[in-house]
């Protein structure tokens, strides 16, 4: 009966986690075969999209729910789609969108669903 083996240095620490999981990428294929890398949406890009676009564009509701799920796009087919590092505003944000169109938000909304999404309750559940 040996000693358990102990290894120091492999698993991430707390910070590591945090970090990590904030910068996770995920895979979708949308209907037209497109591979979509999705990323979550977190405060830090938030602000970014606030700071990028005009009052107007902020005050349109319908169209800042474009703007956000968009702004979750980092690739497509791999490629480097993310609107936040391409000099966003209104016109690279419209140009993502019109990319994605229908059958890639589709995707994206799926991905971000099931895989950022904070977990619901029974409770949560019970009450909709």
């Amino acid at each position: 009966m040996g000693q358990p083996i102990v290894t120091i240095g492999d698993a991430p620490t707390p910070t590591q986690q945090v970090v990590a999981d904030a910068n996770r990428v995920v895979e979708v294929t949308d209907a037209r075969q497109r591979v979509l890398g999705v990323r979550r949406m977190n405060m830090s890009i938030r602000r970014r999209v606030y700071k990028s676009l005009t009052n107007a564009a902020l005050e349109n509701n319908r169209y800042m729910g474009l703007v956000m799920v968009a702004a979750c796009v980092v690739t497509i087919n791999r490629e480097p789609a993310d609107a936040l590092t391409m000099g966003a505003n209104e016109l690279v944000f419209d140009s993502l969108i019109d990319r994605l169109d229908d059958d890639g938000f589709e995707a994206v909304g799926k991905a971000i669903a099931d895989n950022f999404a904070p977990p619901i309750t029974r409770d949560e559940i019970k009450n909709e």
